[in-house]
């Protein structure tokens, strides 16, 4: 080997595995510092763009999620004033119930009907008070937020707002829950005529233009104010035989049945609908449960493409650390080579 001032071949061999050494500490320490082995795309290509795309999934299911659970606060409120305006409505039937006793006098009859119509206030208050997010799922509201009351056949089959929850990252597949219409008819416009054999015909929807058969709840503010006129047109009746006398009351107690039946048929009507909201209520659960173990799974999937081992990390950093520490005594060794020269020069 040729002994030169000019070129240190092992100073540049040294100097050389000295700067691999530390490239590969860089890498490694930054392996430490991020806790992933592929940082970018010049890490490994491939493998990051498949992280990259499965992030991105990821990432898209979080709106899915959010969409998922304002959805269930929708329908929870939905359903807590329903239940509300079920039990208002265990209410109404007891006051009818206790109208219907023939024993009622006048005084007992007023304040039955001032509760009656005190709860249908409290009924339409809950139900428009029912939003969430801008969504009322149970009421017909006007562009103003006023709740339309029923009493022709358009406002009948109006309807709250239904209810559509995202369901994929796509936003491709939506959840739907149709909305219900709880509001009351404005007014009982017929309350039906009542046979002397106490048979009730031609009771139709409370309000309904149409007066077929109601749909949802059939209940108005003033049922119990006309029931009860007509209640008191058949006791006013002049009564001249005992057959007669049977017959009113037989009337009478058939204006009261009527209206307990409207009101029954409300409470099954909200009690259905009810068990319809719960079950869509159900299926957002469902699918928000789906959706967080879809993305804790792509989670994982992406840890297993670019996390680093740290422990396979940490002691590839000592050893690392002391090959550099090697390299530059190497380094400095084949620096102090060619003083040796001088010894030739020396007397």
């Amino acid at each position: 080997m040729t002994n030169s001032v000019n070129t240190n071949r092992s100073a540049l061999v040294a100097l050389q595995n000295l700067n691999a050494t530390n490239r590969q500490l860089d890498d490694t320490q930054s392996r430490v510092n991020t806790g992933k082995v592929i940082n970018s795309a010049k890490d490994n290509g491939a493998l990051w763009a498949v992280a990259q795309n499965q992030t991105n999934q990821m990432n898209a299911l979080e709106p899915v999620k959010q969409s998922l659970q304002r959805g269930q606060s929708t329908i929870d409120v939905a359903m807590a004033a329903g239940d509300t305006v079920k039990d208002l409505l265990s209410q109404m039937r007891n006051l009818v119930l206790a109208a219907s006793d023939p024993s009622a006098d006048k005084a007992s009859l007023d304040a039955y009907e001032e509760d009656f119509k005190n709860l249908a206030t409290q009924i339409n208050t809950t139900i428009q008070g029912a939003s969430f997010n801008g969504v009322n799922m149970i009421a017909n509201l006007d562009a103003n937020g006023a709740l339309v009351g029923k009493s022709t056949v358009a406002t009948e089959t109006a309807t709250g707002k239904s209810l559509k929850a995202l369901a994929s990252a796509d936003g491709k597949t939506t959840i739907n829950v149709a909305g219900v219409n709880f509001g009351l008819y404005t007014t009982q416009k017929d309350a039906g005529t009542t046979t002397t054999a106490g048979t009730v015909t031609g009771a139709g929807a409370a309000g309904s233009a149409s007066n077929g058969a109601a749909t949802g709840i059939k209940v108005a503010s003033d049922s119990f104010t006309v029931r009860r006129a007509s209640a008191k047109v058949h006791s006013d009746d002049a009564v001249t035989t005992p057959a007669n006398a049977v017959a009113d009351e037989t009337a009478r107690a058939g204006e009261w049945s009527a209206l307990m039946k409207q009101v029954d048929d409300s409470i099954n009507y909200v009690t259905s609908t009810l068990t319809k909201l719960g079950t869509g209520s159900k299926s957002l659960d469902n699918q928000l449960l789906f959706t967080s173990k879809l993305a804790d799974s792509l989670e994982t999937g992406i840890g297993n493409l670019v996390d680093a081992d740290l422990a396979k990390e940490s002691a590839r950093l000592t050893a690392l650390q002391t090959k550099q520490q090697l390299g530059v005594q190497a380094l400095s060794i084949a620096n102090a080579a060619p003083q040796t020269i001088l010894s030739l020069f020396q007397n």
